[in-house]
């Protein structure tokens, strides 16, 4: 992952307590995905938008496609009864006589330069949906291997920002029981004072703090084993709190991987809380859970062998088969030789048809997004 991909990320959850910067956020995804624009949507169970963010593309498409298209567009209600945790398209949920019928891509779509979109959905924990969907441009007919490697990078990140979101949105004064909402997301949430004092903490943060393992408490202040690491926390928890960007950092663990942590000033929805009130938020993922690797995986789904399963998860993070077969000290054409073996037992022929159902499976092992 790039410098760019993971300061990317860091303003993916900055933007899930200042939802104003969501438009800024989006561009940037769809930037680097060269994409004409994208937004994001959640759904509750009923099927009634929660929450959705737009970037790159103007207001006016989307308002346009509210009013004069959206209910003759059978994307809608198809999109809510697609699998979830997997890659979807336009040309995967509608047929090509619908598409070449549908005043959306007839119509709309020329008028803002977009062929057709594509995207990732997957389920929320009340029963209803989450989607990103990015717009092709003209002149583009789909994305390539690379664009949806880059797209399935991101998506997870912005699907956890979007449900942390929704967790405070639902939060109230008269209502804070509603913060144990924030126990269904899948990182360390803890919601600070501005001496750092923990006001709230999700049970993935209570786990971590029990082990005291470089994240700790003390007195039910949140700190850091390391001076150092405490400082740099004590300070972007109380320019949080007065409202300035908080920023990222490293906190150092006796055993193990560093934890990524980030610090945002708390939103709007957590204001009446009380005079502790948090006027921070702080998250974090515990590096000591790991997904099931690549290559673990894809021996469990197709029955790869060892030597398959490094050449497929090397071929899913771009390599070419030349620089794989260098990089493993074997022969261009034996590597050729392996992959048709995995070609035939993923039931594909072609390298690009393999890697893009690959994508798509894999999806569900590598997101975590249950809680």
């Amino acid at each position: 992952m790039t410098g760019g991909t993971l300061d990317l990320i860091g303003r993916i959850y900055e933007a899930a307590m200042t939802p104003r910067d969501w438009p800024t956020v989006l561009t940037g995804i769809a930037d680097s995905l060269q994409a004409r624009g994208g937004h994001f949507m959640a759904f509750d169970q009923d099927n009634r938008a929660v929450l959705g963010e737009i970037g790159k593309l103007p207001r006016e498409c989307h308002e346009q496609y509210a009013v004069d298209y959206v209910q003759d567009d059978p994307r809608i209600a198809r999109l809510a009864q697609w699998p979830n945790n997997s890659f979807f398209a336009d040309n995967m949920v509608m047929t090509e006589d619908e598409l070449a019928e549908s005043p959306t891509h007839q119509d709309l779509f020329p008028r803002f330069d977009i062929y057709r979109t594509v995207g990732f959905k997957s389920s929320l924990s009340d029963g209803g949906y989450f989607a990103m969907v990015f717009a092709i441009r003209a002149g583009q007919t789909e994305f390539s291997d690379e664009q949806v490697r880059q797209m399935m990078q991101i998506y997870p990140h912005v699907q956890r920002a979007a449900r942390i979101q929704i967790a405070l949105n639902n939060t109230t004064p008269a209502a804070p029981g509603a913060l144990d909402a924030l126990d269904a997301l899948d990182i360390g949430v803890i919601l600070c004072g501005r001496e750092a004092q923990i006001i709230h903490a999700n049970r993935h943060a209570e786990s971590m703090l029990r082990r005291a393992d470089g994240l700790c408490s003390v007195g039910r202040t949140l700190t850091a084993s390391l001076r150092t690491d405490a400082d740099r926390l004590r300070t972007l928890v109380g320019r949080s709190c007065l409202g300035a960007a908080g920023g990222e950092m490293l906190i150092n663990r006796d055993t193990g991987a560093p934890v990524p942590l980030i610090v945002s000033p708390s939103p709007r929805t957590l204001s009446g809380l009380g005079p502790g009130r948090p006027g921070a938020v702080v998250f974090f993922r515990d590096p000591d859970q790991r997904p099931t690797s690549p290559e673990r995986s894809l021996q469990v789904l197709y029955g790869l062998t060892p030597g398959e399963s490094r050449l497929a998860a090397a071929l899913l993070n771009g390599q070419s088969i030349a620089a794989y077969a260098e990089q493993a000290a074997i022969t261009k054409s034996t590597a050729q030789t392996v992959l048709k073996r995995v070609l035939q037992k993923t039931d594909t022929h072609r390298q690009g048809e393999m890697i893009a159902l690959l994508l798509r499976r894999m999806m569900p092992l590598n997101l975590s997004t249950e809680p």
